[in-house]
């Protein structure tokens, strides 16, 4: 996961400090309840007064580190202007519900001089930026081309830690669509068949709701310490987040079949099959259909790695296949993984904050998330939102270049890349095999990868290109059955990993006595587990590795590969100069 690096000081309002309480300010606001925005205010020493929303002036303190300061928090009402006093004068202050978690909001400080607007933690999908910000009273005179221009716009830019390309995202709900479509083929009368929702961090409540809306019979089974945060994250009054949290706590639609919130794999050793739902979004639609779809029974009933290894009271079969478990439903020749993905993230992509911005232009942006190596890998807010802002200065690049040193190619293209659209994952695949093979290359077909184009035979079964929304929604047609099986059956003949996990960029060209190494980059995690979880996640597909075909080392230039945080698979790569590193 990565954390907030954000100082707290606002330069606009030195009084004022946000999401970070040990910097000598005379007021503070509090985003929202996660722990990496809450870094000081546990200090015995703390006394200053804190703003925030209701809901999450009941979640922080609930929490035993910072109980004792309760009493200085101080919820104020969302979208109204809150005249905030200070030794200096007045400053004026609105909260805006945001897109992240339970009781999260952005804030909007300004004087009659200057005007800022703090995003925090935020997911801000389109339906979101016209529901709180171009229909909001209260920032529509900030919006571009009105009466007031904002000074500086603080940015959520998780985004950026990942690396180039920066990854496009699906909606939130496409993806939980996805898992609740999974979920209707499992068999729900069978107890020694287990689900489990994995993801527990204030957030994933949207989540556990629309599953639960979305799926016949299901009963919702939360430890208490989740239930007792749940009732605590319960108001009407939160447009984003009030609905869903209340239908999760008044629901129980029948309750034949019980859905378990945040429990660890060792509470559900009793079942012969445990399902685990499991939040991604740093992964791609070939590896996730391939590794966590169904697959047809009959593709595999010759294959001798498919072993029978149980049989429920039920008659429902289990197998293993490679180092992974299925589970065939009685009567039915489908095999069902027992771990199913969820689509979803609580960050914005970067063409996300993007838009963001465009609805203010504003004269610069501020990031709240930087590291060095972003730095040097060409994340600079010039070359990044510069297209966006009324101003052509930007303080972090002048801050970052004092530091780090300048950066010779602030002009290149900034290069996004959605791995959940097949066509994309495809031109990524050519990509790096012409970059890693250089001038020798020779286009011949990557493992796994079949090109749909208008003039070849598939030219009607696939008419347009293949992404999740579509998969998702045309599951039932035959193209996409077809297309689904392709990718699985050429799967298997690519070796797995340590984990069983394979992934099309798992390619070794055998005419090559070895891979071309590859230096990677750690990065963090969103997702990881809390309430009765330990520790954080271990994911399946962590260890995804990309193999390429060798080159002359004399030749070859220095490689770093960018990739994402859940699973070492569809990076880009970097050649590295003297003092920047700029895209091939």
């Amino acid at each position: 996961m990565a954390f907030n690096t954000f100082s707290g000081a606002l330069r606009e309002f030195p009084a004022v400090g946000i999401d970070r309480f040990n910097i000598g300010c005379e007021v503070y606001v509090l985003t929202h309840a996660h722990s990496d925005h809450l870094v000081g205010l546990d200090r015995v020493s703390f006394n200053s007064i804190v703003y925030c929303t209701e809901i999450t002036k009941r979640l922080v303190s609930c929490d035993v580190r910072y109980r004792q300061k309760a009493h200085l928090l101080r919820p104020l009402t969302c979208n109204v202007t809150h005249h905030i006093q200070l030794e200096d004068g007045t400053v004026d202050m609105v909260l805006v519900p945001s897109y992240h978690c339970p009781g999260s909001a952005m804030v909007l400080v300004y004087d009659d001089r200057q005007a800022i607007l703090f995003t925090g933690d935020i997911k801000c999908e389109s339906w979101w930026i016209e529901l709180s910000i171009r229909n909001n009273s209260e920032l529509y005179g900030f919006l571009a081309g009105n009466r007031r221009t904002l000074d500086c716009i603080y940015i959520d830019s998780t985004f950026g830690y990942r690396g180039e390309p920066y990854i496009e995202m699906p909606y939130n709900d496409v993806g939980i669509r996805g898992a609740i479509l999974l979920l209707q083929m499992y068999p729900k009368d069978d107890a020694e068949i287990s689900f489990c929702l994995r993801d527990t961090i204030l957030g994933f409540e949207e989540c556990w709701a629309k599953i639960q809306q979305g799926l016949d019979g299901v009963k919702l089974d939360i430890p208490l310490i989740l239930l007792s945060r749940l009732k605590r994250s319960d108001s009407l009054a939160d447009p984003i987040y009030g609905g869903w949290i209340r239908s999760t706590l008044n629901g129980d639609y029948g309750g034949s079949w019980s859905l378990k919130v945040g429990y660890n794999n060792d509470r559900q050793s009793v079942s012969k099959f445990n399902v685990m739902l499991q939040q991604c979004i740093d992964f791609n639609l070939p590896d996730l259909v391939a590794n966590f779809w169904p697959i047809d029974y009959n593709t595999l009933v010759e294959d001798p790695d498919l072993k029978l290894n149980d049989t429920t009271s039920k008659g429902n079969q289990i197998f293993e296949y490679r180092g992974r478990s299925f589970l065939k439903p009685k009567g039915r020749s489908v095999l069902l993984p027992s771990s199913i993905k969820i689509v979803f993230s609580r960050h914005s992509s970067y063409s996300e904050i993007k838009d963001l911005i465009d609805c203010f232009n504003p004269k610069q942006v501020y990031p709240c998330l930087y590291l060095k190596q972003t730095w040097k890998n060409g994340f600079s807010m010039k070359r990044l939102f510069l297209k966006c802002c009324s101003g052509s200065a930007f303080v972090f690049d002048d801050e970052m270049r004092a530091l780090y040193g300048p950066l010779h190619s602030v002009d290149r293209e900034v290069v996004t890349i959605n791995r959940w659209d097949f066509s994309h994952c495809q031109s990524e695949v050519k990509f790096i095999l012409n970059a890693t093979t250089g001038n020798n290359f020779k286009p011949y077909d990557f493992i796994g990868q079949k090109s749909y184009n208008a003039s070849g035979k598939d030219s009607k079964l696939f008419p347009e290109a293949v992404n999740l929304e579509k998969l998702i929604s045309g599951r039932n047609e035959e193209r996409y059955k077809k297309w689904i099986n392709e990718q699985q059956v050429n799967y298997r003949g690519i070796q797995t990993n340590e984990n069983g996990i394979r992934s099309i960029l798992n390619y070794e060209n055998k005419s090559h006595s070895n891979s071309l190494t590859q230096e990677e980059a750690s990065t963090g995690c969103e997702g990881s587990a809390s309430g009765n979880t330990k520790g954080s996640i271990t994911d399946e597909t962590h260890d995804l590795k990309r193999r390429a075909p060798t080159i002359n080392k004399d030749k070859r230039p220095k490689l770093i590969r960018k990739h994402s945080c859940r699973g070492k698979q569809w990076g880009i790569l970097h050649r590295r100069q003297e003092t920047d590193q700029k895209i091939i």
